[in-house]
């Protein structure tokens, strides 16, 4: 698949990962956050300042949460390569921050410096607005986003120092595409509960439940596990709808291609993981091939699209050819239900506490890299790979090494 990112295939993207799998589990969150501290002003007769607040207040949210996600995708810049080394910390460091928000929420324990007068005056809409903006930085870090065509490809642009300017404006683009669904949600909610006298009679059960709410999104961030939410809406790939129709690809027949004999030696990409099948291998045991590792969950949509390209491809190259599927956030029973769905026959390594995703500093499914023979790391693909781009590849790597 080969298209050019325009700036509307960039913010159409965006508007539909909205209602993508990994982004799903983050607005619950989100909106206890933006409506539990409007109840105190729901509770008076200021319904058309509650609205501009909640407003307000979602795009803070959206800024903080897309200046994490441009940061992270920016990996050409040196903020963006540091905030990618520290991603775990940092997301753990969030998750404690939303959990301090859900304590104070409950009214298990209140907080001095979330506790001041909300009267819409200049000072105070600029407190608000801040406390917005770095709560979407909290859940920014907390968010795994999983990456179809069109983000791939903007990813590509961003981690590229010559196109780098070029990729933070699509993905500032599809930043706002994605945050017209949070700033809506916002507004209906709090128009909702601002105009619904029932349900004014019992905000505070329904600020105790946005406290819950934070509280266990809070602590599945903290412990990297809001991909088990995600995990129930796999069924969802709403930006296929944006990627441009191709005609399916037919494998071509297997051409023996000898390659070099050549030591395999990864360096620091080298790991060491259990398969699926049961034994423990290291990557540098793959030797004599070209070997592709292909970072995936069994909950993203763009992974389940991108694989049966990567099979056909496998299967017609295999004799030279080898790809490792990591399997990242997913239990060991996900995993062998998803290979079997999927008819993955190429290894597949577990790695449930995400320490080699961790030392390849993944931020996003899926991701790839191809090694040459040599073990010298030829690309690294952030998210969906399509078939054409990694058949051109291929050819290049088998050219330099055909014996």
């Amino acid at each position: 698949m080969s298209f050019d990112i325009g700036l509307f295939s960039a913010l159409l993207a965006g508007c539909l990962s909205f209602f993508s799998p990994c982004v799903l589990p983050v607005v619950p969150g989100y909106l206890s956050f933006i409506t539990g501290f409007s109840f105190e002003d729901l509770t008076r007769d200021r319904r058309q300042a509650v609205v501009w607040v909640a407003f307000w207040n979602s795009v803070a949210f959206v800024i903080g949460f897309s200046l994490v996600f441009i940061i992270l995708g920016a990996a050409a810049t040196t903020v963006g390569a540091f905030f990618r080394s520290h991603l775990k910390l940092l997301a753990q460091v969030a998750g404690a921050i939303i959990i301090l928000l859900g304590v104070h929420l409950t009214g298990l324990y209140r907080f001095p410096f979330l506790l001041y007068d909300k009267r819409v005056h200049t000072q105070e809409k600029a407190r608000g607005f801040l406390g917005a903006l770095l709560a979407g930085i909290f859940f920014g870090f907390g968010w795994t986003p999983c990456v179809g065509p069109i983000l791939a490809g903007i990813l590509g642009i961003a981690a590229v120092s010559s196109t780098v300017i070029r990729g933070i404006v699509l993905l500032a683009l599809y930043s706002v595409g994605l945050g017209i669904g949070f700033v809506l949600a916002a507004l209906f909610v709090n128009q909702f509960l601002s105009a619904s006298k029932k349900i004014q009679a019992h905000l505070r059960k329904v600020e105790i439940a946005s406290g819950v709410l934070l509280l266990l999104i809070g602590a599945l961030i903290f412990t990297d596990r809001l991909s088990l939410v995600a995990s129930k809406l796999s069924f969802l790939n709403p930006e296929a709808l944006a990627v441009p129709k191709t005609t399916a690809s037919t494998p071509g027949q297997a051409i023996p291609v000898v390659l070099k004999p050549v030591r395999f030696n990864p360096g620091p990409n080298d790991f060491q993981a259990q398969f699926l099948h049961g034994e423990t291998l290291r990557l540098s045991q793959f030797g004599g091939k070209i070997v592709l590792v292909n970072f995936w969950a069994t909950w993203c949509a763009p992974c389940r699209a991108e694989i049966p390209g990567l099979l056909d491809i496998y299967r017609e190259k295999r004799g030279h050819f080898e790809i490792i599927g990591v399997a990242e956030e997913s239990t060991w029973n996900d995993v062998e239900a998803f290979v079997r769905e999927m008819r993955i026959d190429y290894p597949v390594a577990l790695d449930p506490n995400g320490g080699i995703g961790e030392q390849y500093k993944i931020f996003a499914y899926p991701t790839s890299y191809l090694f040459a023979p040599d073990g010298s790391l030829v690309r690294e693909y952030p998210g969906f790979l399509s078939e054409n781009v990694l058949r051109r590849d291929l050819a290049e790597v088998e050219k330099r090494f055909a014996r």
